[in-house]
């Protein structure tokens, strides 16, 4: 339904510069390339998630972010622009998968996807990255994973643990990372408070590490309560930003590109417009001048 001039009904606080549009869409797609690399971003970690609901139980190829990651790789293979793409798989961790539906999806994100060239590897290996790994799901659980994905002939995946800096981790994983922080530690320190486990614990164990920015939280559409981190025109983002370079990390991931509902997006929007792509450029150009990691 209409809620104003040119405005539909949606489930966030701000509206997208292109409309409410299909993520599987060809120039919705080739729109976002456009504009990540403008800002100076490498690539987007692909949310590969099923909501709950009788779609639960649906094979993941069937599912629309699986059908909208096939089309970005066409997008990207039209364009021949140096863009990569990564699955952050995200299901198992909301519903409590059993091991073998986790050992069953992760395969067939690999078996798709493996072959094309905007994938991103880890000293070779397909990398998939995971959130809230340990949620719903114990070291047992992930060991048996593991195990079953080599059985599979799984042995080249570098796999990128969320929520998961803890000791020992470095036994089943390749990397670690965090997808955001708790609303009520939204600030700067809040953000570094998670840097400091996820450094720590990597640099000792000797793993992949990469550390989330974000410019604030909206939740009022979505969450009950509905939730604020206040983006202060890009003074918050600007200083998160500042406390994980300091950090010198190999990667910086950015919650988010457009996840709207939470309001974590960068992309262009009628409230901000291209603030956070001219932003995210300067600040991405800051961080790369240190060269390769």
């Amino acid at each position: 339904r209409m809620v104003g001039p040119g405005r539909r009904d949606s489930y966030s606080v701000f509206y997208p510069t292109l409309g409410l549009y299909d993520t599987r869409d060809p120039e919705v797609l080739k729109q976002h390339v456009l504009w990540a690399l403008e800002a100076g971003i490498d690539g987007f970690l692909w949310d590969c998630t099923i909501p709950n609901g009788e779609v639960v139980h649906q094979p993941i190829a069937h599912t629309h972010f699986f059908k909208s990651l096939e089309a970005m790789v066409e997008v990207l293979d039209e364009l021949r622009v140096e863009f990569k793409l990564c699955p952050w798989y995200d299901s198992y961790g909301w519903w409590g998968y059993p091991v073998e539906r986790m050992v069953a999806e992760i395969s067939e994100l690999v078996r798709r996807f493996v072959d094309s060239p905007h994938f991103l590897r880890m000293d070779g290996s397909f990398c998939v990255f995971t959130y809230k790994t340990f949620g719903r799901h114990t070291w047992e659980d992930w060991r048996r994973v593991r195990e079953g994905l080599e059985a599979e002939g799984m042995k080249g995946i570098a796999i990128v643990a969320g929520e998961a800096a803890r000791p020992g981790v470095g036994r089943l994983f390749e990397g670690l990372t965090q997808y955001n922080v708790p609303v009520d530690r939204w600030t700067p320190e809040g953000f570094a408070s998670c840097y400091e486990d996820i450094v720590r614990v990597a640099r000792k164990e000797d793993l992949f590490y990469a550390l989330p920015v974000a410019p604030g939280f909206d939740g009022r559409c979505w969450h009950i309560p509905g939730r604020v981190a206040s983006r202060g025109l890009g003074r918050l983002y600007e200083a998160i930003w500042e406390k994980a370079m300091a950090y010198d990390p190999p990667f910086i991931v950015i919650c988010s590109w457009n996840e709207w509902g939470e309001g974590t997006q960068i992309e262009p929007c009628e409230e901000y417009e291209d603030l956070y792509i001219r932003l995210t450029r300067r600040l991405a150009e800051r961080f790369k001048e240190r060269g390769e990691y």
